[in-house]
């Protein structure tokens, strides 16, 4: 039998009075509603049990599903996802981890179905027209019949390992639109101060600001995932494109409503993550069918 390690740095002990309440399945749902609730960053709408098993014969430990939806303080945006916690009735932990593996018990599971369910939304999903909006054409024809919707953050790094070619291998066809709409990630500080900036200097008529943002790569001046220096960040863009500006430049509320704007298109589209790209408004095959077109 596999041994079975409870991390006791995230577990928690349940009251006497949580206990009596009712069962032990009813009682981890209260836990962990009360929990999340007063969580910092998110908003609980709603919270389901959605399986309990025990999670090895003889064991007194279960393992219990949530089905959450929440809302993101900081963007509104919206976000159904599952949750795993076990619990014996007395502790509760966020983690349970095979001594024999080192891995998270369920996590594999846990993935497969997030996996399954995203490829099912994939292939049935589509975007409207409103995503072709000329002013976010940044390569090809607006008219072409072949249309390419891109969310992406300028300091993701399979961004900037992908957008350019994208964009090059769009850029001068007539047979083909390339729509770009920025999704900053939470995970990457300065983007946002990244994204303004780009929206000034397009503003400016600057040409070309996504190419030679993304070709310059941000991780060459610094840890975009641990600097938190806004000014450092503005300053490498005005390096990349010869440009002056302040944070006063481009702290505008016509910059903050633009990538609002985007943001909540992202939301509307179900963006999972960066770069997400969408051909003819689909994400199935997108890649391997937006390669099939250009020649590649």
């Amino acid at each position: 039998m596999k041994k079975l390690l409870p991390l006791t740095l995230f577990t928690f002990t349940l009251t006497s009075s949580l206990f009596a309440m009712s069962s032990v399945d009813q009682k981890v749902l209260d836990f962990q509603k009360d929990r999340l609730s007063k969580h910092p960053a998110y908003i609980l709408n709603s919270i389901k049990l959605s399986t309990s098993k025990v999670l090895e014969k003889g064991s007194d430990w279960k393992t219990y599903k949530f089905d959450l939806d929440l809302t993101q303080k900081s963007n509104h945006k919206n976000i159904k996802a599952p949750m795993i916690v076990y619990s014996n009735g007395k502790y509760i932990s966020d983690n349970m981890i095979d001594i024999s593996t080192g891995q998270k018990v369920g996590e594999k599971e846990l993935q497969a179905q997030q996996n399954k369910k995203r490829n099912e939304f994939e292939k049935t999903f589509k975007l409207s027209n409103e995503f072709y909006n000329k002013k976010h054409l940044i390569a090809g024809n607006h008219k072409a019949k072949t249309k390419v919707v891109v969310f992406s953050d300028p300091l993701c790094v399979f961004c900037i390992k992908n957008a350019p070619s994208i964009i090059r291998s769009v850029k001068g066809r007539d047979d083909i639109a390339l729509y770009y709409y920025d999704f900053p990630l939470d995970m990457h500080p300065t983007a946002k101060i990244v994204v303004n900036a780009m929206h000034k200097a397009k503003l400016d008529g600057l040409k070309d600001v996504e190419l030679k943002v993304y070709e310059a790569d941000y991780e060459k001046f610094y840890d975009v995932y641990r600097t938190k220096d806004n000014q450092k960040a503005l300053d490498v863009f005005n390096k990349i494109m010869n440009t002056k500006y302040t944070m006063k430049d481009i702290d505008t509320p016509e910059a903050k409503e633009a990538l609002e704007s985007d943001i909540f298109m992202g939301m509307e589209a179900n963006v999972q993550g960066t770069p997400s790209v969408l051909f003819n408004g689909s994400y199935y095959n997108s890649q391997k069918n937006l390669k099939k077109f250009l020649g590649k």
